[in-house]
């Protein structure tokens, strides 16, 4: 999952517990989320709420992401989940929704099915 407005919207309404919040323009209504995955303040708002965090800048390989981040998963103990993107914020924010349960490898098969 790309960092962007999707993946702030899922990690502000399954992680951090806001409602949306929608801005006006024109004939259309948008929901307006901080930048979660984009922007390191607003991702650290995710590391207090899940309290503990590993974050690891790997130098980026040919192909592979630069950045991994990870979680204690809360059903098993002594587990982790992980996260790997091209900057902090967004290793962040997909560690963080795997922390919560949700399925992101299921989430890409649903997008590219349609």
């Amino acid at each position: 999952m790309e960092a962007g407005n999707e993946l702030d919207a899922l990690i502000a309404e399954m992680v951090m517990g806001e409602k949306a919040c929608f801005s006006v323009t024109g004939l259309s209504q948008n929901p307006m989320y901080k930048p979660y995955s984009t922007s390191i303040s607003a991702a650290w708002e995710v590391v207090e709420k899940l309290a503990m965090v590993t974050i690891e800048n790997g130098g980026k390989s040919v192909g592979q992401p630069e950045w991994s981040a990870g979680f204690p998963y809360a059903g098993g103990l002594g587990d982790w989940v992980h996260g790997q993107g091209d900057t902090a914020p967004h290793a962040i924010c997909l560690a963080a929704l795997r922390c919560v349960g949700y399925n992101i490898d299921q989430h890409r098969t649903e997008i590219k099915d349609d």
